[in-house]
């Protein structure tokens, strides 16, 4: 039997695989990617399948030109050069994979999306927002002292900075995509590229595409949104004013007296005012035609402060001219003929070229003016004065009263006027003889009282008693009458004689303005040093200029009105792109270059060398984005 034919198939021999150098290292080896020695490369027959999974093995006997096929050793994990487990990515390097596909798809989702400008039109549109709720917050409120010393201003002008340039995004990228639009939709001169691009760049560009191609196009919103982003920052510096205005602040005091007990008593002297006192009768009888002013500096720490109408112990002096009483001297006073008073009261010769005669009493049915009234007088003072010839008489009373105020201080100044005065017109009368004798003092301490009645409108209430002790009646009674009595010869052209410097100050100063700043000068006195253990004050109200937050709102407007422009203006180029159908590149110059301009450019010059040139023959083409054999293209229509 004739052996089986064989197919040529079978019989031919396999051609020699070829031996290329086989680098062995394992993906994982750390000598990997270091360059290689060829002469340690194994040689090995590569297999002549390409992609197969199986490898060719030589046949040790037989015949050297035939191959087999066998499959590759099952991978077990380990390399030649390590046994052990294989090695597992670091934490960085799968951290930092993860960052580069969530960075590649956030590229891609900006650049082939909206999501950029919509994200930044969101983060103007919050900052917008909160502007308008941090100046809502302080709106007629204090000035605040934030930390680091951050003021209104910073804060609106870092909140505005970044509303507009988050701003100017969206609407720069918007006006880019419609330069796409512009030309997907018809024919454009190519220099119109030009002209959108110079808009979305700046202002400059956008005031000049406004003049270019007009109001009509909704590009223009985009362009008009652009110019005025630049008036942002100087209105918003309009935005803020900072007046000042009163604050109601600590609660303030102000002195007043309601008793006098304060003396000095002595065994074997009569009692005299305490030195705080005596201080203050100098300090009106020096003061001369100068008026004091009434009141002390109350606890006013803001320098503004007010008081409701109060009530107070005081002194007060009326002064009137008696010459009308005058008796023994006629119109001709020449002569030896002397002038008196009634009651006996003051003598005077006009033989002096000038004189004064001063006498005392604390007896106020002898006082020729105030004989009908009795408000418990402290003194009651007589001037006969003689002035080259003339003879006049003054009568002047001081007296305990009750006198109602209103006090307020302004920018630290004190203001105190008397709204009301109150005194004895009946009662008690406390005679000479019973409170003190000019040459023989026989002091006698009863109290003296006054209770106003009750007078709403004055803040007065009626149950309130005034109280001078006793021993206070007679020391002032006392002292006064020492102080005040004396007398005045001048006969000549020369110096006068003078009793004392207080008959001197006397007579040098009208006689009403010193018991006016007597009463004064002792009022003040008592409002500090009454002698009560419990000094009487009243509150009031503070009040200091504070500067305010004054929200001028109109000012404010154009921002909104921006923010609000700029996403009509987005949401229009993105349905556009969308119902046109045209690609979404917007500001990309890479759009350029991958789609330029199809078909030949006439050659009029040899060069292109200046932009100025280019834009002159741009202003020539008319082109349109359109679809051509070699992709979407500016398609040139001449």
């Amino acid at each position: 039997m004739a052996p089986p034919q064989t197919s040529p198939q079978n019989t031919a021999p396999l051609p020699k695989a070829p031996t290329f150098p086989v680098d062995r290292r394992t993906e994982s080896d750390p000598q990997r990617n270091r360059p290689i020695d060829p002469r340690t490369f194994n040689t090995k027959p590569l297999p002549v399948l390409s992609g197969s999974r199986f490898q060719l093995k030589k046949k040790s006997k037989g015949n050297t030109n035939s191959w087999t096929t066998r499959p590759p050793p099952r991978s077990t994990g380990f390399t030649e050069k390590s046994k052990g487990s294989a090695k597992k990515p670091s934490i960085w390097a799968s951290a930092k994979s993860k960052f580069a596909a969530i960075q590649s798809l956030c590229c891609r989702l900006s650049q082939d999306g909206w999501l950029w400008e919509l994200s930044a039109w969101t983060v103007s549109a919050v900052a917008t927002i909160v502007i308008f709720v941090v100046l809502g917050i302080y709106d007629s409120h204090p000035l605040p002292r934030w930390p680091f010393s951050i003021t209104m201003n910073a804060l609106l002008s870092v909140l505005s900075t970044i509303a507009k340039a988050t701003l100017l995004i969206p609407a720069m990228e918007a006006l880019s995509q419609l330069k796409w639009i512009w030309f997907r939709h018809d024919r454009h001169n190519l220099s119109d590229i030009d002209k959108f691009d110079s808009a979305s760049r700046g202002p400059w560009g956008s005031f000049l595409f406004l003049f270019s191609l007009g109001l009509r196009r909704l590009a223009s919103l985009g362009a008009l949104i652009i110019i005025l982003s630049v008036a942002i920052d100087p209105v918003t510096q309009q935005v803020l004013a900072f007046p000042t205005q009163p604050s109601n602040s600590t609660i303030p005091y102000i002195n007043y007296a309601e008793s006098y007990v304060k003396a000095i008593s002595l065994d074997s002297e009569p009692p005299q005012p305490a030195f705080s006192m005596k201080s203050a009768i100098y300090n009106g009888v020096y003061a001369g035609s100068t008026r004091l002013e009434l009141g002390i500096p109350p606890s006013c720490a803001t320098g503004n402060c007010t008081w409701p109408l109060f009530s107070s112990l005081a002194m007060c002096s009326e002064c009137a001219d008696i010459t009308d009483t005058i008796q023994g001297c006629g119109e001709d006073k020449d002569g030896d003929c002397e002038a008196t008073l009634p009651h006996g009261r003051n003598r005077i010769q006009p033989i002096d070229i000038s004189s004064m005669n001063i006498s005392i009493t604390t007896n106020a049915s002898q006082s020729a003016k105030y004989a009908k009234t009795n408000p418990a007088p402290v003194l009651t003072l007589t001037q006969m004065l003689n002035l080259g010839g003339k003879i006049t008489a003054s009568e002047c009373i001081l007296y305990y009263c009750i006198q109602t105020y209103n006090a307020s201080v302004t920018n630290g100044d004190l203001t105190q006027k008397v709204v009301k005065t109150w005194h004895n017109t009946t009662g008690q009368h406390l005679d000479s003889t019973s409170i003190i004798s000019v040459h023989n003092v026989s002091p006698v301490y009863q109290n003296s009282t006054l209770t106003p009645p009750a007078d709403p409108d004055f803040n007065i209430r009626g149950d309130t008693t005034y109280t001078i002790s006793g021993i206070t009646v007679t020391a002032f009674s006392s002292y006064l009458a020492t102080l005040f009595n004396g007398t005045v010869h001048r006969e000549s052209l020369g110096s006068g004689i003078f009793s004392s410097d207080v008959i001197q100050a006397l007579y040098t100063t009208p006689i009403a303005d010193t018991m006016a700043n007597l009463a004064t000068s002792m009022t003040n006195n008592l409002f500090v040093d009454s002698g009560d253990p419990v000094v009487p004050r009243q509150a009031g109200a503070s009040t200091s200029m504070e500067t305010i937050v004054h929200v001028r709102w109109g000012w404010l407007a154009l921002l909104p009105a921006l923010v609000l422009l700029t996403l009509i203006f987005l949401l229009f180029a993105m349905l556009s792109t969308s119902r046109r159908h045209a690609p979404l590149w917007k500001s990309s110059p890479l759009a350029l270059l991958f789609h330029g301009l199809e078909g030949e450019i006439p050659r009029e010059s040899p060069k292109h060398e200046t932009v100025s040139e280019m834009g002159l023959r741009a202003e020539k083409m008319v082109v349109n984005l359109a679809a051509t054999p070699n992709g979407v293209k500016f398609a040139l229509r001449i």
